[in-house]
């Protein structure tokens, strides 16, 4: 197996179906299991390594994954739809895990896993900066747009490049460049927190989501971090397959708890 993605979790911090809420796609959701969402949660494979990015809940025992090994966590940003995990995590039997974080901003939630990091072990990134973690893999930071200091990374393995672009609403000019000026990217992971009628400062709506996606031109797209604030899964897909330019439609998956990516070059 050259590589894989595995999505533990596709939603947002609301989760889907939210609590308390009788949208269309909570209905849905309530309806079919397979639409549920729970927080980010990211697992990359790449040979022996195991990468977690962001761990927004205790996903893994409800994947079976309980006995994985965890090589590195890597954390977008510090709110905790997208570290809460970590609290469970960090009482691991396994020898500790690197936790890469940027402390350019720090949440409360957060401070407290740094004062308290059990058997986790904290390190810091900079934005564009490249981490090695082997011979064939290294990751980059990128900034990202978001009401708090957020990043995307950069992934390089064997020169299969995949961009995780969440949470973001469109992209600052460096990192646009940045990408751009690769012209080779093989899978873009993009937000797509809200519904085409909504508009948000810090998040995509899938009109958003499916411009940055022309833009960066990736061989294979997926639209994930959606809310139950978007449409419901089955317009959804709909929707996206009638705005988008043919056959870029046909290279961009939805998002769901479970899916599993297999990485081809």
């Amino acid at each position: 197996m050259f590589g894989q993605l595995h999505i533990l979790g596709s939603g947002s911090a609301h989760t889907t179906p939210c609590h308390g809420c009788s949208c269309e796609t909570c209905k849905e959701a309530i309806k079919n299991p397979k639409y549920r969402r729970d927080c980010s949660t990211y697992l990359f494979k790449f040979e022996n390594f195991n990468i977690l990015i962001d761990y927004g809940s205790h996903l893994l025992n409800k994947f079976n994954l309980n006995l994985l090994k965890i090589n590195y966590i890597f954390i977008s940003h510090t709110h905790p739809d997208h570290i809460k995990g970590l609290y469970s995590l960090c009482w691991t039997k396994q020898a500790q895990i690197p936790v890469y974080y940027s402390n350019s901003e720090i949440s409360n939630a957060f401070q407290f896993l740094l004062d308290k990091p059990k058997n986790l072990i904290f390190k810091e990134y900079k934005k564009f900066e490249s981490i090695k973690l082997n011979d064939n893999l290294e990751i980059i930071p990128i900034p990202l747009n978001h009401n708090i200091n957020t990043h995307g990374f950069l992934i390089n393995y064997k020169n299969y490049l995949i961009a995780y672009l969440l949470d973001t609403k469109g992209l600052p000019k460096k990192t646009m460049d940045f990408l751009t000026e690769l012209n080779d990217l093989d899978l873009v992971l993009v937000d797509a927190n809200y519904g085409p009628d909504l508009m948000h400062k810090s998040h995509n709506n899938i009109n958003e989501a499916l411009d940055l996606i022309n833009q960066l031109s990736p061989k294979k797209s997926i639209i994930t971090h959606i809310s139950h604030l978007n449409l419901p899964v089955k317009e959804l897909i709909k929707y996206i397959q009638k705005n988008t330019p043919k056959p870029l439609n046909r290279q961009i998956f939805l998002a769901y708890d479970g899916l599993i990516i297999n990485f081809q070059k």
